[in-house]
This record gives structure tokens, C-alpha cells and sequence, in this order.
């Protein structure tokens, strides 16, 4: 499965599925690893799983969206009930604060 597609304006879109397992976490590393000199969007609508090989890319991705080392949008609202739990909410992830 190939997570990257292109958007109508040509940029590139890294579409999530709605469970993102190890092996879907690690494509999306490696996408990211890829896109560090231009900008990425991350499609995750109907995300409903995210294991933990996938957050900690997502937390990895995150830390260095803040330090403006790698550029990304994040699309998409809709999360699991275990990462609120956890205290991490992509909106958490994306500016630097604690949920």
C-alpha cells in the first residue's frame, strides 16, 4: 500500500489509513524522512487506530514540525479515545502543549 499521493496543486499528500499498523507507520517515516525539504500533508481523516509504532513517528514528526525542521499540515480531527488518555492529542503534538 502506498500512502503518498499528489493533491490538484501537485503537492504531496500522505494519505493515513484507518489503521495505521507498524508497517503503515513505517512508510509514513519514511515519507516524512523524504519531505524534509518540502512541505507534506498528512490526510488523516477517519484515522480510528493508531498503534504505537505510528505514534511515535507522529511524536518524532511532531518535535521536529516545532523546531521547523520538517515541514508539514495535519489534516484531520478525528482520534481514538486511548491517545486522549494517554494526554496526547495531535493538537497537544502540533503546539508544544500538554493536553
Amino acid at each position: 500500500m502506498d500512502l503518498e499521493i499528489l493533491d490538484e496543486q501537485g503537492r504531496r499528500v500522505i494519505a493515513l489509513p484507518a489503521r495505521v499498523d507498524t508497517r503503515a507507520a513505517t512508510q509514513l517515516r519514511d515519507a516524512l524522512l523524504q519531505s524534509q525539504t518540502n512541505p507534506v500533508i498528512i490526510e488523516a481523516h477517519g484515522l480510528q487506530f493508531l498503534g504505537a509504532a505510528a505514534l511515535e513517528v507522529v511524536l518524532i514528526a511532531g518535535e521536529a514540525w516545532r523546531k521547523q525542521t520538517l515541514p508539514f499540515l495535519w489534516r484531520g480531527t478525528e482520534w481514538p479515545t486511548h491517545l486522549a488518555l494517554l494526554g496526547t492529542t495531535p493538537s497537544a503534538i502540533f503546539t508544544g502543549e500538554a493536553a
